[in-house]
């Protein structure tokens, strides 16, 4: 029983310290409203998100998911926020060169079967560039602002359009609304030693919205053993686009926890949630 004790409270300790880690702030910058949130499927957490104040006017923003669960993966998320933050400012702009550096630091600090998928873009005030690489990462959205008298008519059906590289772009009937998928980038980090990346830069303005998050809230099951789904999570965005960023992020929670009914989960939920003001 004593060494239960222990290992109860040396697990306390462990959430606090990395309850800790996670940014305790959002941002000082006038045009932009950011939150996050990560709710951990046990004690500790794999996934990692972090907002990095940098210079002239820039902010880092970073979601990963660690593989694993449990007190390796947070020991992994440690590492890979340490690197991220040691790196970061260095960088500027040139975050494919800082995704692989970062993916390097840690391909030499772990094993070979450990390894995170990591969204790390860099928001620029003075122009509202958004230079972004996804290494392996769940698509983070896009939600163009748009004024409700351009909402196509519920049931409506607006046309499909045309994609490129990096940026899928669709009319969603079901929403209505244009979401772009934040896809250019490369592999996950850490499973190789030396691995290419590619960056992109696409401009923001006053009411778009950036969501980051990992696959726990979109695989999130209820009792019957449906999946959240990401239908679901871009229509529940697309509602909620009025409130505050931290307002959106308790929504979607609270949604996701009316959905589960209280199921254990298996996997991390992390999400963020990144608005442009004027």
């Amino acid at each position: 029983m004593a060494e239960e004790e222990k290992l109860k409270r040396e697990l306390e300790i462990a959430q606090e310290v990395q309850a800790r880690l996670f940014p305790q702030t959002g941002s000082r910058l006038a045009t932009l409203d950011i939150a996050g949130v990560c709710l951990p499927a046990r004690g500790v957490a794999g996934d990692y998100y972090d907002f990095l104040p940098l210079a002239r006017g820039r902010l880092g923003v970073a979601v990963g998911d660690i593989s694993g669960k449990g007190i390796s993966a947070a020991l992994l998320m440690a590492n890979l926020q340490a690197s991220l933050r040691s790196q970061a400012g260095l960088a500027g702009l040139n975050v494919a060169r800082l995704l692989r550096v970062v993916n390097a630091l840690l391909f030499r600090s772990t094993s070979q079967n450990k390894f995170a998928s990591l969204f790390y873009a860099v928001y620029d005030e003075s122009t509202r560039a958004f230079t972004y690489v996804n290494a392996g990462h769940n698509s983070p959205l896009l939600f163009r602002g748009m004024a409700e008298g351009e909402r196509p008519a519920r049931g409506g059906v607006a046309p499909r359009m045309a994609t490129r590289a990096g940026l899928g772009l669709a009319r969603r009937p079901d929403v209505g609304h244009l979401v772009e998928r934040l896809e250019t980038g490369g592999t996950i980090i850490g499973a190789f030693e030396a691995v290419p990346f590619e960056q992109e830069t696409t401009y923001l303005h006053p009411g778009d919205m950036v969501v980051a998050y990992t696959d726990g809230i979109t695989e999130a099951r209820s009792p019957e053993g449906r999946e959240f789904g990401e239908e679901h999570l871009e229509r529940l965005l697309w509602d909620a686009r009025a409130l505050t960023a931290r307002q959106i992020i308790n929504r979607v929670m609270t949604v996701v926890g009316d959905f589960t009914r209280g199921v254990e989960q298996h996997d991390d939920m992390t999400l963020v949630v990144m608005k442009v003001l004027a």
